[in-house]
């Protein structure tokens, strides 16, 4: 039976009413499986969940509340998106070295295998804070970093391959190592954008003449003929045609930048770097959350079908006023969450954490919010037996 304080009563057409809650385009059916908006069944053939879990605890898996609590402990306000198709390769990570304000923020477009980008999700920040050269030389340990994430994937005999760009903020400098196509960019304070990561693919004059001179192939602008890309992690099969993982590093004072863009192919494929930049602009001046998942939104309206995954930062600091005011977000259920249910209930395995092929979901830092003015909650009886207000639910 549903379970009394999650369901008032079915009424004749078989839909629930949630005690507290109206019913909105987020609301949680019971059903098989946890459905998002776009994907799910209509309430008339939903059916009461096996699973001895009530339909409204939602399992997150590990690396989304990781990314989630660093990115509230950045300084940096911090959102993240990330919408999988059938190839369910992309990865992100978003980390902050404790007891400093050094933050990484990477992302990872496996191909041919999911392995390589999750286990670099997994791994790369601590190979960088565990580095030598980390804080001294930034641009050394972010190099030697990937390196040796790609030595310990060999080790590993992990199949694939993957696109690396990590992003990263110490000091009043900010870093960028890239090795493959997925792309960072900044929004430059007094207008304009630049582009801080360098595109690795087998069509460039300078990646083509590197792999001929080396004595590798390139056939119809794919290196070995098989792929578009000519360096990342992983590939260890395709390094004698060329394949290496040997990451370009710029770098910008941090006083330059309005915003940063770290995102894959899957939104660069339709969006062109000036595109990306207007849009952010042009977004945060009517909302200041919600912008990755709305770039996300734009690429696929635009025609994007591949992994989409983005990363936002703002380089203005967060006050300390905004950082007290909220708590992080708890899982409930609740009108337009933060986190669309994923699809599918059984996650595929992340090395031990859970990262599933979600049809989509997105994230906020917890702290980034509208500036003032001040924000009132709304009261907690609305909200039935759960104490604690939806943070979607909070007006101006």
């Amino acid at each position: 039976s549903i379970p009394p304080h999650v369901f008032d009563a079915l009424d004749t057409r078989g839909s629930p009413q949630v005690r507290g809650i109206a019913m909105g385009e987020n609301t949680i059916f019971p059903g098989s499986s946890w459905e998002s908006p776009r994907h799910r069944r209509p309430v008339g053939n939903a059916r009461i969940p096996s699973s001895p879990l009530t339909p409204c605890t939602p399992i997150r898996p590990q690396w989304e509340m990781r990314c989630e609590e660093a990115a509230s402990r950045s300084p940096w306000p911090t959102q993240f998106g990330l919408k999988q198709s059938s190839k369910g390769e992309d990865r992100l990570t978003v980390d902050v070295r404790l007891g400093s304000e050094d933050t990484v923020w990477a992302i990872f477009d496996g191909h041919r295998a999911h392995e390589i980008s999750a286990y670099a999700a997994r791994v790369l920040p601590g190979l960088v804070w565990a580095s030598p050269f980390w804080p001294s030389q930034p641009e050394h340990a972010l190099a030697s970093a990937l390196r040796e994430c790609h030595e310990d994937a060999r080790r590993e005999d992990l199949r694939g391959g993957s696109t690396a760009v990590v992003v990263a903020c110490t000091g009043d400098q900010l870093w960028c190592a890239s090795a493959g196509d997925s792309r960072a960019i900044v929004g430059l304070v007094g207008g304009g954008v630049k582009r801080v990561s360098v595109d690795h693919t087998a069509r460039s004059p300078e990646e083509l003449r590197r792999i001929q001179e080396s004595g590798g192939s390139v056939e119809w602008g794919h290196l070995g003929g098989t792929l578009p890309m000519s360096r990342g992690i992983g590939n260890f099969d395709l390094e004698a045609a060329g394949f290496l993982c040997s990451p370009d590093v710029r770098s910008m004072p941090t006083s330059e930048v309005d915003f940063l863009v770290v995102a894959s192919d899957g939104l660069w494929d339709v969006m062109s770097d000036e595109a990306c930049a207007d849009e952010v602009r042009s977004m945060r001046s009517t909302h200041s959350v919600g912008i990755a998942d709305s770039l996300i939104q734009r690429a696929e309206r635009l025609g994007s079908h591949d992994d989409i995954s983005v990363i936002v930062v703002f380089f203005q600091r967060k006050t300390q006023a905004r950082d007290v005011s909220f708590s992080p977000p708890v899982p409930r259920p609740h009108l337009g969450s933060l986190t669309t249910i994923p699809s599918n209930s059984s996650f595929e395995a992340f090395l031990g954490e859970g990262f599933g092929a979600f049809p989509h979901f997105t994230m906020q830092a917890p702290n980034q919010w509208r500036p003032p003015p001040p924000v009132r909650s709304l009261p907690f009886s609305t909200l039935g037996p759960h104490p604690h207000p939806p943070f979607d639910l909070i007006a101006p």
